[in-house]
């Protein structure tokens, strides 16, 4: 008949979380070896802090325990902009 498997077909099963997020780093990669790392990130809106949740790093794991203040993350800002401006156009 046909034989596909799906490259994300990791994110159905029941594995944890982080091994989830693993698991579609590698996808990605396949075609944006550039991309380092993939993390999921909670802000606090009252202290305007983005701490780390999960990520897909390797051994090295350098975002464990990582917070920032947003203030501080210049990227971020500047996404968080070009987003908002991106919204009120449409």
């Amino acid at each position: 008949m046909f034989d596909h498997r799906d490259a994300l077909e990791d994110l159905n099963s029941h594995l944890p979380l982080k091994d989830k997020l693993v698991s579609a780093h590698l996808v990605i990669q396949q075609n944006l070896e550039f991309v380092a790392r993939i993390a999921v990130t909670l802000f606090d809106s009252q202290t305007h802090v983005l701490k780390t949740y999960i990520d897909s790093s390797g051994e090295d794991n350098p975002l464990n325990n990582y917070q920032i203040s947003l203030d501080q993350a210049r990227s971020l800002k500047e996404i968080l902009k070009k987003s908002a401006r991106a919204s009120s156009i449409i």
